[in-house]
């Protein structure tokens, strides 16, 4: 539902989380969690055991059910890690997203059985449920999960992969996107010299000025080396601990697992792989025009983002909001509509602050 709120127009806003929760220390927050897990203890002991057992009608109840479990616990989950996007070095923040996710863990323990369970249905029983019009809203579910089947474990295993997921390869990237976020660069632009964020300072490569682009490169580039072989050994174990789960769960190729989550087959994606390869003399010589047209020689890898035109023309908030609607509403007017919601509802976090995580995302709390 779209809530009716000022609007912030003047400059880049900040978001608005209250959809979610009012703050940090909402109470609701908790008393979700506590409701949501009961809900997931008395589905585990109304259900488990009998999955293979169920009609048609009984199974569209089960999994109605699991969606709603499953989407109280996005909208629990989501929060706090918007929370510690926004502000990577407030201890509020990210003692309040390891609470949830210790306590969302515990939860998803009471879910393990129930895609297990599905796992063991036959051939002709899962073709009886993909068939079956009752099932029409879950068939995209049931059939993306059934290609998962050859990879499931033993419940036993599936719960302690479950339980050491908080502290595995996700969690070496939370470190990692952490240090970065809170990385201090002195750069200088013209006569002054600037502490900036990754985020502030990378920006710096679309500059008009090729010194003031080199510099921003080389003060980036020696500020990650002196932290090498720290990003070097959370690398390494990120491959690691994903490779040994591959081989725990037997997948035949490295990122076999990878594209099953992304529902595309290996031959779509050798397929891009190898267009892409057969265009790289395309994008040889679109640097090479370039580096002509702005008269560089030789052309280096921070010259790509180089402005064609020197102008320095300060966007507002405001015009680029216009820019960006008008361009999904001659796409497409629903897309419009939804894309409006998110600036209507403040859900765009388009401040520049210390401490923020750098890039860009769109959190999909919920369907």
């Amino acid at each position: 539902m779209v809530k009716n709120r000022k609007k912030k127009e003047i400059g880049a806003p900040e978001w608005d989380l209250s959809d979610f929760y009012a703050g940090a220390d909402d109470p609701k927050i908790g008393a979700d969690l506590a409701k949501v897990a009961e809900e997931a203890k008395l589905f585990e002991s109304r259900l488990k055991g009998q999955i293979k057992h169920l009609n048609e009608a009984a199974m569209v109840a089960a999994l109605t059910d699991y969606e709603a479990i499953w989407e109280k616990l996005s909208k629990s989950g989501t929060y706090p890690g918007l929370l510690a996007a926004s502000d990577t070095s407030n201890e509020t923040f990210k003692n309040l997203e390891t609470k949830v996710e210790t306590e969302i863990t515990e939860i998803k323990n009471h879910l393990l059985f129930f895609e297990l369970e599905l796992f063991e249905l036959d051939d002709a029983e899962w073709e009886n449920f993909l068939s079956h019009p009752k099932l029409a809203d879950f068939r995209h579910y049931l059939g993306t999960l059934r290609k998962w089947k050859p990879y499931h474990l033993s419940f036993l295993e599936e719960r302690i992969l479950n339980e050491k997921a908080q502290t595995s390869s996700g969690a070496l990237g939370n470190i990692f996107q952490n240090f970065v976020s809170g990385m201090a660069f002195k750069v200088k632009v013209g006569k002054e010299t600037k502490t900036m964020s990754e985020t502030e300072l990378l920006n710096l490569l679309h500059h008009p000025s090729r010194n003031v682009r080199k510099n921003a490169a080389d003060v980036f580039s020696v500020g990650l080396s002196q932290h090498a072989g720290l990003f070097t050994d959370l690398y390494n174990y990120s491959i690691q601990d994903y490779a040994i789960e591959n081989k725990l769960r037997g997948h035949k190729y490295p990122e076999e697992r990878r594209n099953l989550s992304n529902e595309i087959t290996k031959e779509s994606v050798s397929a891009l792989v190898a267009a892409s390869t057969a265009g790289m003399p395309l994008a040889a010589r679109y640097y090479a025009l370039k580096g002509k047209i702005l008269d560089i020689s030789p052309f280096h890898e921070y010259d790509r983002y180089a402005p064609l035109k020197a102008s320095r023309r300060i966007v507002s908030f405001v015009e680029a909001k216009k820019i960006v609607l008008d361009a999904y509403y001659a796409f497409s007017k629903r897309v419009g509509v939804a894309v409006e919601e998110f600036y209507e509802n403040n859900w765009i976090d388009a401040k520049v602050r210390a401490g923020k995580r750098g890039g860009a995302f769109c959190s999909s709390p919920s369907p």
